[in-house]
């Protein structure tokens, strides 16, 4: 099962950090109540079939394959796309990870593992890898302050 769901506490910091959530392209009913995105696409649309703007949250089905499609449309809509922040497990050795890495104006690293819950509520036991927050725009200040009490953040500007 590819469905799981990102807690509210990190959805307010991407919420923080962006302003509004805009769009949520992979997403679903349940999620909806914690992000509460304007406009949302679940598996029957299909968001990989629509243009994306505005500010995107994506939280991406982590499948092999399926992630790599996210994230090549995430790269392929950044003229589009105010403000986006992907969360993904932190597979940096993954093709789609180093796109992001490249693209991204800023990236937050977990301290510690998320822990996601299914559409029953239940926490699975510890995921194998902790994630990062991948942040593209203009707002990186408000990412870093969103993000940094919780996770280690590095941006563009601190890579020169």
């Amino acid at each position: 099962m590819d469905e799981w769901y990102t807690p509210p506490e990190w959805v307010d910091r991407a919420r923080n950090a962006m302003g509004t959530i805009d769009l949520d392209p992979a997403s679903c009913e349940v999620a909806q109540q914690t992000v509460r995105a304007s406009k949302w696409y679940d598996k029957a649309v299909n968001g990989l079939r629509h243009p994306w703007a505005g500010n995107v949250w994506l939280n991406p089905p982590y499948s092999r394959g399926t992630i790599d499609r996210f994230v090549d449309k995430l790269v392929f809509e950044l003229d589009a796309i105010e403000q986006g922040i992907v969360l993904t497990d932190n597979r940096t050795d993954t093709d789609w990870a180093q796109d992001l890495l490249y693209a991204a104006d800023a990236v937050a690293f977990t301290r510690g593992r998320i822990r996601f819950y299914n559409a029953h509520g239940i926490i699975p036991g510890s995921p194998q890898n902790g994630s990062a927050f991948f942040y593209f725009g203009k707002r990186v200040a408000a990412f870093r302050a969103a993000f940094s009490r919780s996770c280690t953040v590095f941006d563009r500007a601190r890579r020169r």
